[in-house]
């Protein structure tokens, strides 16, 4: 009936603001298991520049 445009949930926009809180967290941790293979050590610097950028 009525025509609304896309709109975002309040989980939805709940869901992202926890992921940008944790995501960083993950990339730091991850580095311990992984940090003894290169390739993705590299990744994961690539995560934690991607994270550390204001948006």
């Amino acid at each position: 009936m009525f025509a609304e445009g896309p709109r975002r949930t309040s989980a939805e926009a709940f869901g992202g603001l926890l992921w940008v809180k944790i995501g960083p967290v993950i990339a730091r941790i991850g580095r311990k298991y992984v940090s003894n293979d290169l390739e993705a050590d590299a990744g994961l610097e690539g995560l934690r520049a991607e994270n550390d950028q204001p948006p």
